[in-house]
């Protein structure tokens, strides 16, 4: 699979989604949750971002972190989180709209069946029973 993202109008390549990177954003997702500083948060971001990305990347986008606006660094990771999670938060869309289809097309059938059996009824002049 291709992954990227888009930052202010140009594209950047993602490597291929491995073990090795699920566990760096796990980690830097654990310390974005932790009580530590919004500094070493900051620090795990920008070189989570720098390792995925690239070095060149963060020089290009901010030169060293604390030229770094901390929010642009949380934005550029929520990209980079939200780019390895779209084939699957895709496919379970899709999912969740096939069953929503089927259910449409059972609900259908089963009232097609209902009136099936009202229509025979009627003809037998036994009156309806669903």
């Amino acid at each position: 699979m291709k992954y990227s993202i888009d930052y202010y109008g140009e594209s950047y390549e993602l490597p291929a989604y491995t073990l090795g990177i699920a566990d760096k954003l796990e980690a830097q997702d654990a310390l974005n949750r932790s009580n530590k500083s919004l500094r070493e948060q900051c620090e795990g971001m920008y070189k989570t971002i720098s390792d995925i990305i690239g070095a060149e990347f963060c020089d290009k986008a901010w030169g060293s972190l604390n030229n770094a606006d901390p929010n642009e660094l949380n934005i550029v990771y929520l990209k980079i989180c939200a780019a390895y999670t779209k084939p699957l938060a895709e496919y379970q869309a899709e999912e969740i709209k096939r069953k929503i289809a089927n259910a449409g097309v059972d609900n259908v059938l089963n009232l097609a069946d209902k009136v099936s059996k009202i229509d025979q009824s009627l003809d037998r002049g036994k009156g309806a029973r669903i």
